[in-house]
Protein backbone atom coordinates (compact mmCIF):
# COMPACT_ATOMS: atom_id res chain seq x y z
CA UNK A 1 0.00 0.00 0.00
CA UNK A 2 1.37 3.11 -1.14
CA UNK A 3 1.37 6.65 0.62
CA UNK A 4 -1.86 7.67 -0.90
CA UNK A 5 -3.49 4.32 -0.48
CA UNK A 6 -2.77 4.78 3.31
CA UNK A 7 -4.00 8.35 3.56
CA UNK A 8 -7.10 7.37 1.88
CA UNK A 9 -7.72 4.43 4.54
CA UNK A 10 -6.57 6.11 7.35
CA UNK A 11 -8.79 9.40 6.94
CA UNK A 12 -12.11 7.00 5.87
CA UNK A 13 -11.43 4.88 9.44
CA UNK A 14 -11.03 8.40 11.06
CA UNK A 15 -13.72 9.92 9.55
CA UNK A 16 -16.05 7.06 10.31
CA UNK A 17 -14.75 6.67 14.30
CA UNK A 18 -15.79 10.52 14.64
CA UNK A 19 -19.12 9.66 13.19
CA UNK A 20 -19.38 7.05 15.85
CA UNK A 21 -18.16 9.09 18.72
CA UNK A 22 -20.88 12.13 17.62
CA UNK A 23 -23.52 9.18 17.69
CA UNK A 24 -23.66 10.37 13.64
CA UNK A 25 -25.39 7.18 11.99
CA UNK A 26 -24.43 6.94 8.01
CA UNK A 27 -27.56 7.83 6.96
CA UNK A 28 -27.22 11.13 9.47
CA UNK A 29 -23.54 11.05 8.16
CA UNK A 30 -24.53 11.35 4.18
CA UNK A 31 -26.75 14.19 5.46
CA UNK A 32 -24.36 16.04 7.34
CA UNK A 33 -21.74 16.21 4.39
CA UNK A 34 -24.20 16.21 1.02
CA UNK A 35 -22.95 12.72 0.05
CA UNK A 36 -25.41 10.24 -0.91
CA UNK A 37 -26.76 7.58 1.83
CA UNK A 38 -25.24 4.87 -1.01
CA UNK A 39 -21.58 6.70 -0.84
CA UNK A 40 -21.37 6.66 2.77
CA UNK A 41 -22.41 3.10 2.92
CA UNK A 42 -20.16 1.78 0.42
CA UNK A 43 -17.44 3.49 2.19
CA UNK A 44 -18.43 1.87 5.22
CA UNK A 45 -18.59 -1.26 4.50
CA UNK A 46 -15.47 -1.08 2.19
CA UNK A 47 -17.02 -2.08 -1.11
CA UNK A 48 -15.24 1.86 -2.21
CA UNK A 49 -12.06 0.98 -1.01
CA UNK A 50 -10.12 4.42 -2.27
CA UNK A 51 -12.44 7.22 -2.61
CA UNK A 52 -12.12 10.41 -4.22
CA UNK A 53 -10.18 13.20 -2.00
CA UNK A 54 -13.16 15.55 -2.33
CA UNK A 55 -15.61 12.59 -0.85
CA UNK A 56 -13.14 12.60 2.12
CA UNK A 57 -13.14 16.16 2.09
CA UNK A 58 -16.58 16.79 2.29
CA UNK A 59 -16.81 13.52 5.06
CA UNK A 60 -14.13 14.88 6.91
CA UNK A 61 -15.79 18.73 7.14
CA UNK A 62 -19.49 16.71 8.60
CA UNK A 63 -17.76 15.38 11.93
CA UNK A 64 -15.05 18.62 12.01
CA UNK A 65 -11.78 16.84 11.02
CA UNK A 66 -8.86 19.02 9.68
CA UNK A 67 -7.67 16.84 6.66
CA UNK A 68 -5.01 18.83 6.20
CA UNK A 69 -3.18 18.12 9.78
CA UNK A 70 -4.07 14.35 9.20
CA UNK A 71 -2.64 14.09 5.81
CA UNK A 72 0.98 15.51 7.48
CA UNK A 73 0.24 13.19 10.46
CA UNK A 74 0.07 10.45 7.66
CA UNK A 75 2.74 11.41 6.02
CA UNK A 76 5.18 11.82 9.29
CA UNK A 77 4.25 8.35 10.52
CA UNK A 78 4.92 6.92 6.78
CA UNK A 79 8.75 8.73 6.91
CA UNK A 80 8.76 7.12 10.53
CA UNK A 81 8.26 3.81 9.30
CA UNK A 82 10.65 4.27 6.51
CA UNK A 83 13.35 5.33 9.03
CA UNK A 84 12.54 2.07 11.49
CA UNK A 85 12.48 -0.12 8.17
CA UNK A 86 15.76 0.97 6.68
CA UNK A 87 17.70 0.71 10.78
CA UNK A 88 16.32 -3.05 10.72
CA UNK A 89 18.12 -3.56 7.68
Amino acid sequence: MNNYERFLTRITDDVFDRAYMEGLTWIGLAHKSGLSINTVYNLGNRITRFPQLRTLYLLAQAVDMDIVALRKEVRREAQKAQVQTALNY
